[in-house]
């Protein structure tokens, strides 16, 4: 059993630093397996045997913000549009065949970052990540609706299972979290004046919030 307990809390460790290295299959990896180590040593290991506390992984501040960090680096990010081949080409057989490949990468990349959404929200309605931890996630809602919101949507009405209290206190933080993106929008523009500020991202986040 300590034996268990040391190789796991050294997984735990070794892939939070891993999920910021330069190479970005080993970040995606590392957080993969952080993920599916946090299911499996989740309190709910207690529910079966008292004995097994000692197994269970501590959630901290530190690894929510970690898991956090790489979700804005590999998931929640726009396209590069100058990353898009659709540039000039001078032979039409070309331009279709890398075009249909670029969509199929696409397709791929989307997939990929579901699953890595997934595994995050894997952890709060299983209970493992207090509800809390769905701010950012939610913050991103209108964002990125097509890509993921069924997934964030579906996070949420199971996270009001778990507490309706908590739910609506997460809604309420990441309503927050988008007004005061919009306050930094403003001051980017180097702008003082207050009435200026763009609220419609805030305004529409509310009432997205209605849907979830």
């Amino acid at each position: 059993m300590k034996k268990l307990v040391k190789r796991s809390r050294k997984l735990c460790t070794l892939c939070q630093k891993l999920m910021v290295h330069a190479n970005a299959q080993i970040c995606q990896y590392a957080y993969s397996t952080l993920c599916d180590l946090l299911i499996s040593m989740s309190p709910h290991l207690v529910d079966k045997n008292p004995d097994y506390q000692v197994l269970v992984v501590e959630i901290n501040e530190n690894l929510i913000q970690a898991l956090l960090t790489f979700l804005n680096t590999y998931v929640f990010y726009a396209e590069d549009p100058k990353s898009s081949i659709f540039f000039f080409f001078f032979q039409i057989n070309l331009y279709v065949l890398l075009k249909d490949q670029d969509e199929q990468a696409k397709i791929e990349a989307l997939h990929r970052k579901r699953n890595l959404l997934a595994a995050y929200c894997k952890l709060i309605v299983h209970n493992v990540l207090p509800i809390q931890a769905a701010t950012n996630i939610l913050k991103y809602y209108v964002k990125f609706s097509n890509d993921f919101g069924d997934i964030i949507k579906n996070t949420f009405t199971r996270a009001r299972d778990i507490s309706k209290i908590h739910t609506a206190k997460t809604m309420a933080y990441s309503l927050m979290a988008v007004f005061k993106d919009c306050i930094s929008a403003q001051e980017s523009t180097n702008n003082d004046d207050t009435s200026a500020i763009d609220l419609s991202p805030l305004r529409v986040s509310a009432r997205r919030c209605d849907d979830v």
